[in-house]
């Protein structure tokens, strides 16, 4: 397996887990100029130790990343060397609703909205990269999301259960439900449904706050455990989308994330701030993206204007495409092939 190979980036000084190993192997084969010299040297190393056939590590060759010049590179000296590939082993979440690839997580609405893109904050991490990182998985489908504190739940041991809580002034009774106008959900679930997580107040004429906090940990049935330091399925990859109609969110002053690590110091604060949105019917959506160290949670926080010139609506907006990804050690991979399908997200609420 070519998972054998992933500490040599860093010439076997992987200190920091398997993660680090992961993040050095796609960084070094990735670039596309350098990628069919970097394959071949390793696939001549695998032929002179005797194998005729190899468990291909998605590292190496990720449909994340890869582009179709490289993967028919891939194939090419493959077959130079009569090398059969039995498996591409990549992790992959046993529950529905992580979707991989270039649609996992869609700021740009898939064609379905138009949006605003001054709305994204300029250091949040890319769409592009969140993509392309090994196991990034969005969740894109929030039927079962009731008022108040929710919970997603999954099966998989490798992934962390996360936390949607809700705090602020004001905070209508609907906040933290599924919202399924399309108007407020960036894409749909592969069943084709629009479904988000819904932030709203109740009035519109003071300066006031609501935040939706996103907290990685662990739910036993009945209480939820945030993660602490030493944790192995903290993600270090975070990224989820927010949506709204202009007439619902032209009282917005401030938009600003809040990234913590593990200890609840701040990893990252991105900041959309002075905000002019237009009073019309038209969808604006941003992205919100992090890529770095262990995150233990994520807070969204709204500010609203002091006053609401001539119009009542109520400030609303959608949360979705929430994405993580945690890289865990190779045993625990899936042994897939490139068309990679997911099961179904268990939820539960607390």
């Amino acid at each position: 397996m070519t998972a054998n190979f992933v500490a040599r980036e860093l010439n076997y000084r992987m200190t920091r887990g398997w993660g680090e190993g992961a993040a050095a192997t796609i960084e070094h084969f990735r670039p596309e100029r350098t990628f069919g010299e970097r394959f071949g040297a390793m696939l001549d190393e695998i032929t002179a130790l005797g194998f005729s056939a190899i468990d291909l590590w998605s590292a190496h060759l990720d449909s994340g990343w890869a582009t179709p010049n490289q993967i028919k590179q891939a194939a090419a000296l493959l077959r130079e060397r009569g090398l059969t590939v039995t498996s591409l082993a990549h992790y992959l979440s046993e529950d529905l609703g992580q979707l991989e690839g270039v649609n996992a997580i869609d700021p740009t609405g898939a064609g379905e909205l138009t949006t605003n893109t001054a709305m994204t904050p300029v250091n949040a991490t890319s769409k592009a990269t969140l993509v392309a990182t090994s196991g990034f998985g969005a969740v894109q489908n929030f039927t079962g999301f009731t008022n108040g504190t929710n919970i997603l739940s999954f099966s998989d041991i490798n992934l962390p259960d996360v936390q949607f809580s809700f705090s602020g002034s004001n905070l209508s009774v609907n906040t933290g439900s599924a919202i399924n106008n399309q108007n407020f959900v960036t894409s749909p679930d592969p069943g084709g449904a629009f479904t988000g997580v819904r932030l709203e107040r109740t009035g519109n004429n003071s300066v006031q706050t609501m935040t939706a906090t996103i907290t990685f940990g662990d739910w036993n049935g009945s209480a939820f455990t945030a993660a602490t330091t030493g944790s192995a399925v903290a993600p270090r990859t975070v990224g989820f989308t927010f949506t709204g109609l202009g007439n619902r969110m032209y009282m917005f002053d401030s938009i600003i994330a809040t990234f913590k690590d593990l200890s609840g110091g701040t990893l990252s604060t991105q900041s959309l701030t002075g905000l002019n949105i237009d009073n019309n019917a038209t969808v604006n959506a941003g992205l919100i993206g992090y890529q770095g160290s262990q995150v233990g949670s994520v807070a969204l926080t709204i500010t609203t204007k002091a006053t609401s010139p001539g119009y009542a609506a109520t400030p609303i907006v959608g949360i979705d495409d929430f994405g993580f990804a945690v890289v865990p050690e190779p045993s625990t991979w899936a042994r897939l092939a490139f068309s990679l399908t997911a099961m179904v997200l268990r939820r539960r609420r607390l």
